[in-house]
């Protein structure tokens, strides 16, 4: 198991060639965000002149850049094979997540991505939409640990002070004993 992370949410990673109105300058990726004003700026019908939809356009393009990174680990991954002779990836759990839900910085509902872990349990190929539920981001590490501890039950195996327990559960769904 590894973690890493591309930057944190106050990052100030640096992105050139990607804002419209000036392909040739460098531009930080959290500052812009805080140039848009309320989330129907990028939630809704996203602006389509002014300042606002260069940095919607932007910001977007900061995205799929970030999301091009990971299709190319998951491709790596998937084409790699484990210590036993296994797929790498489906023998890895990718939990791909963030700490704001939206450029206006709101903390739900967050998005997450979970890829890889076929060996391990997890059932792929769907969406799942929180929006009208609160769901604590542990609920997703649990899901994950279902996979590692092959338990449905996977907060036995976690003390109270590694890991906050109230409230949380697994997903339902997304895991089934292998």
């Amino acid at each position: 198991m590894a973690t890493f992370q591309w930057s944190p949410g106050t990052n100030h990673v640096s992105f050139g060639g990607l804002y419209p109105d000036d392909p040739t300058a460098v531009y930080m990726h959290h500052p812009l965000s805080h140039r848009i004003a309320n989330r129907d700026q990028v939630m809704g019908v996203p602006p389509n002149s002014g300042e606002a939809a260069s940095i919607v356009e932007f910001l977007t393009e900061v995205h799929t850049w970030y999301n091009r990174q990971m299709a190319e680990l998951f491709l790596t991954l998937e084409g790699a094979e484990d210590a036993f002779g296994g797929n790498l990836f489906d023998q890895t759990i990718i939990p791909c997540i963030t700490e704001v839900a939206e450029t206006t910085h709101s903390r739900g509902p967050l998005p997450a991505l979970i890829a890889g872990g076929r060996a391990l349990g997890m059932q792929g190929g769907q969406y799942l939409n929180f929006e009208t539920q609160e769901r604590n981001h542990n609920d997703l590490w649990l899901t994950v640990a279902q996979a590692y501890f092959q338990s449905s039950d996977p907060l036995q195996f976690l003390s109270e002070e590694a890991f906050y327990k109230n409230g949380v559960s697994p997903i339902d769904g997304l895991w089934e004993p292998v």
